[in-house]
């Protein structure tokens, strides 16, 4: 009889698994703290209403597309806000770039996302944080 092992590739697939889940499921209470934090910024309250606007893909489109002409923001975003709001990008650029340019392959997919994400959030947090610094007073 022999002993159970594990094969390299089952547990690599479990690994990319469950750090891809925690990666989507961190970037949707990303999503919603910043869509949260905007609206409030808004005076457009509703935490219930603003967290499902986050997590459709509809809502979040509409929300993008009117916040701006509404209600104007009374402050400057917070640091923490900046942050949440490359998070999102990068994992937009992340979900672009991994369909476009990965084999149709699931598991290739899977493999590639956590590495493109981390090179995508670089890119985003340079272009996004670093080229347009803070208001004085705007740390949270």
């Amino acid at each position: 009889m022999q002993p159970l092992t594990f094969a390299p590739v089952g547990l690599l697939f479990a690994v990319v698994g469950v750090f891809t889940s925690l990666l989507f499921l961190g970037s949707a209470a990303v999503l919603a703290y910043w869509v949260y934090r905007d609206a409030s910024a808004r005076d457009a309250n509703g935490p219930l209403w603003w967290t499902f606007l986050a997590f459709s893909g509809v809502g979040l489109v509409w929300y993008l597309a009117v916040r701006g002409e509404r209600d104007p923001r009374h402050g400057p975003p917070s640091r923490r806000e900046r942050l949440a709001g490359t998070w999102t990008m990068a994992m937009a650029l992340t979900l672009v770039a991994v369909t476009v340019a990965t084999p149709p392959d699931p598991f290739t997919k899977l493999v590639y996302l956590p590495q493109v994400f981390a090179v995508a959030f670089v890119v985003v947090y340079v272009w996004r944080v670093r080229s347009r610094p803070a208001a004085v007073g705007s740390g949270d």
